[in-house]
């Protein structure tokens, strides 16, 4: 039985691998844009909405969401953030650090995702997403990221509601998360 196998019968907090939450004084929240905001905030409530089998915090991304773009906008980006999140999991060359949803500081991996989701194409970017995933899924993280981008971008206003659409934590690979 491997190791991950093993924590995973001791109880031991199951979410896409390759992201795990630290403490990291790296930067501070408040020197963000607004959209750098929204999309660290609901990255973040995403993935402690997959780590604690919660749906309150999917549905705290979906409100957030919905107070900046259309519904439709909204789905379109909660449904980027779950395969992005899922296509680094598969695909990660190393553990990437995140912080609590109510966290003042960034992480330098939280400002990475951040840049891959609204600048997906910078060119500065690819040597950076070299180094989180295999070579092979360089392509897809950086379409993912574009399609989030474009989400985010399009805030046409069509009112609130619709679906949460809330993630299948079964699916995809799991990952062992540290709470700070």
């Amino acid at each position: 039985m491997t190791a991950r196998n093993n924590e995973h019968k001791k109880g031991a907090c199951v979410v896409p691998k390759g992201l795990r939450r630290v403490h990291d004084e790296s930067d501070s929240y408040a020197l963000l844009t607004e959209r750098e905001q929204l999309l660290l905030d609901v990255l973040r409530r995403w993935l402690t909405g997959w780590e604690t089998r919660n749906p309150h915090y999917w549905q705290a991304a979906w409100t957030l969401l919905c107070r900046q773009v259309s519904a439709s906008a909204a789905r379109r980006v909660l449904s980027g953030v779950e395969s992005f999140v899922r296509a680094i999991a598969v695909d990660a060359r190393r553990t990437l650090a995140f912080n609590r949803p109510c966290c003042g500081r960034v992480t330098s991996d939280e400002r990475l995702l951040i840049d891959i989701m609204l600048r997906p194409r910078n060119a500065a970017l690819l040597s950076a997403v070299s180094g989180i995933v295999e070579a092979g899924a360089i392509d897809e993280t950086l379409r993912l990221g574009a399609e989030i981008a474009s989400a985010v971008s399009s805030e046409v206003g069509e009112g609130f509601g619709g679906d949460l659409g809330v993630p299948n934590p079964s699916k995809g690979a799991p990952l062992n998360l540290t709470l700070h």
